[in-house]
């Protein structure tokens, strides 16, 4: 049965007018003293026993958020978890093998006496399989080169001039070139090629990119612009119209710029997002937002209630539900709780506390906790002692009950 079931119904063997059995004695004294009844709260450590051994419950674990205490018999641990500190030289190897080393960078003083990180002083006569691609700065001495380098290996850079025969030049050919075939005038890049060796007569249609000078046009075509009458240019396309200013005079008066007037109920897809200037008056905002909606920003103080303000909340919070205890961060302090409550001990009315431990209890029972009319007979003090001064007191009592006497403060 679960915990709030079986608590449930030991409450209800002890409800006014009713007489508990055994049976339900002994239930109710199982329950406060089982730990498999304790289903909230906090074990004060005084409760806990001084050794906790969870080796046979597989799974099981223990989280903290810090551990103190001697941790030799810890055993398992993972060399990986080690996020901070520094392993005492003790705990390492004698002996760690160079394939271990993964990362970092060794030291000078770590290396034999013939090796620096900054240069190899020993003898390099011994290298072999050594990689010439692997040369990235000195130059190579020309002993080292073969005597004979095929032109075909030489595959980047310049010759200097002094390389080549003398009739060739870096910057300039000085042999005949009446020899020379298959020249590709796409390779001109420089120069200017005589009238000559031009076409007499080249069509327009030839010209396919650069600028005719004005003097190769008509008299009345001007690159820069075009002169004369208009009136006879058809077919002309306004979206081709790509720079230069239109000259109000040719704008119809309800479009010029900055003067659009008249009413704009029937412009449609308006885009709120192109508003770039002024201010939305607050007869066009919806008289309810949802506060969802706010989705950036910061609420100053004066848009919010007069109780309430972005440093604290103060006023009634009896409307706030569902807050977790597990939000509060830090510990309460007796000024922070209710009047008739504080840490050390409780005080007030207590007739909703549940689970009450009969063994804890302290003092003396008041009479309005006992089971007038089934168990107990209840008489005042005042009672009591005019029936002890009258020699009556026997009167007070009733077969099958116990006489309570009560104070009436």
């Amino acid at each position: 049965m679960a915990n709030a079931s079986l608590k449930n119904q030991i409450k209800d063997y002890f409800q006014p007018g009713d007489v508990p059995t055994s049976a339900q004695f002994s239930a109710m004294i199982d329950l406060a003293t089982s730990a498999n009844a304790i289903d909230s709260g906090l074990l004060d450590l005084a409760h806990l026993p001084d050794h906790i051994n969870l080796a046979d419950r597989p799974g099981s674990r223990v989280s903290a958020a810090r551990f103190s205490g001697q941790g030799n018999e810890l055993t398992g641990l993972n060399a990986s978890e080690l996020k901070s500190g520094t392993i005492a030289a003790a705990r390492l190897p004698a002996d760690i093998p160079a394939t271990q080393i993964g990362s970092g960078t060794l030291d000078n003083a770590r290396l034999p006496a013939d090796i620096s990180v900054s240069s190899i002083t020993a003898s390099g006569t011994g290298l072999t399989t050594l990689n010439a691609s692997a040369l990235t700065t000195g130059t190579v001495a020309l002993a080292r080169l073969p005597a004979d380098i095929p032109a075909t290996q030489i595959g980047s850079g310049t010759l200097d001039n002094a390389r080549l025969p003398a009739d060739i030049s870096v910057n300039s050919i000085t042999a005949s070139g009446t020899g020379l075939t298959t020249l590709n005038a796409s390779a001109l890049t420089t120069g200017t090629v005589a009238l000559a060796r031009l076409p007499a007569d080249i069509p327009a249609t030839q010209i396919g990119s650069g600028t005719l000078d004005n003097a190769r046009l008509p008299a009345d075509i001007s690159v820069n612009s075009l002169s004369g009458e208009g009136s006879g240019l058809t077919a002309l396309n306004a979206s081709e119209i790509t720079s230069g200013t239109l000259p109000l005079s040719v704008i119809p008066p309800e479009l010029q710029p900055g003067k659009l007037a008249g009413n704009g109920s029937q412009i449609t897809h308006l885009n709120a997002s192109e508003l770039r200037t002024g201010t939305v008056d607050l007869a066009r905002l919806p008289a309810d937002i949802p506060a969802t909606q706010i989705g950036s920003g910061t609420l100053d103080n004066a848009r919010l209630p007069a109780d309430i303000s972005v440093n604290s909340l103060s006023g009634d919070g009896s409307g706030l539900t569902d807050i977790p205890a597990s939000a509060i961060s830090t510990r309460l302090t007796n000024g922070q709780l209710p009047e008739n409550i504080n840490v050390n001990s409780l005080a007030g009315d207590g007739h909703g506390l549940t689970n009450l431990n009969a063994a804890n209890l302290t003092g003396t029972l008041p009479a309005t906790m006992f089971n007038q009319g089934a168990v107990f007979k209840l008489v005042t003090e005042t009672e009591w002692e005019a029936a002890v001064a009258a020699g009556t007191e026997a009167d007070l009592m009733e077969p099958g009950k116990i006489l309570a006497i009560y104070s009436e403060l």
